[in-house]
């Protein structure tokens, strides 16, 4: 990612929000984030980009992404989503992305950052009273594990609260997960589409 070495953080963070003013957050998070996103994994496994590179542009990134969720002013009346990664994921970037996309549909998101299990997060979905759990898992070491978790979670929860898993890791074994009820999105695009059809059914 030479454009992305090549800047220190601020001119990075200019350079996205002005991507955002004029792309508008759906496209922006779409077209600009997911796949810069990538670019510096992909990047980084490559060695083109060293530690200290791709944090700063992930931590960029992801700040410039939880400006866009705290900015977002749903409805009273809105719909709450939970967003979090399962026990052993500690990758993020996803479910900020997923927290930055409910929010601009206008969604209440509760962001509780990665790597909590099954237990917890049900726990905080029904405290908090949400309508959906949107879960984020990129690189599954084990999927036994993830798969595990997941079941234990939809178990957990009441029948009403929907659960969205996204990521390379949850695409992965999507079959097992959707035979529990788990709903699988491939991209933003799909997460929108799922997030809108849980408010038309409500």
């Amino acid at each position: 990612m030479t454009h992305t070495r090549a800047l220190d953080g601020d001119a990075l963070e200019a350079l996205l929000r002005r991507a955002a003013a004029l792309e508008g957050v759906p496209h922006f998070l779409e077209r600009v984030v997911a796949p810069m996103l990538r670019q510096i994994g992909d990047e980084w496994h490559a060695g083109k980009l060293n530690p200290a590179q791709e944090h700063l542009a992930s931590a960029t990134v992801q700040y410039v992404l939880e400006e866009i969720t705290r900015a977002a002013a749903p409805a009273n009346h809105a719909p709450g989503i939970l967003i979090t990664t399962p026990a052993g994921e500690r990758h993020q970037m996803g479910a900020a992305l997923a927290g930055a996309t409910a929010a601009a549909a206008g969604w209440r998101v509760t962001y509780l950052g990665p790597d909590l299990p099954a237990a917890d997060i049900a726990r905080a979905a029904i405290d908090v009273g949400v309508r959906a759990v949107a879960i984020s898992t990129v690189y599954a070491e084990s999927p036994a594990h993830v798969i595990a978790e997941l079941k234990a979670l939809r178990a957990a929860l009441p029948p009403a609260i929907t659960v969205v898993a996204g990521g390379a890791g949850a695409i992965a074994i999507s079959a097992e997960l959707g035979r529990d009820g788990i709903q699988v999105v491939r991209d933003l695009a799909e997460l929108r589409a799922s997030l809108e059809g849980i408010t038309i059914g409500e």
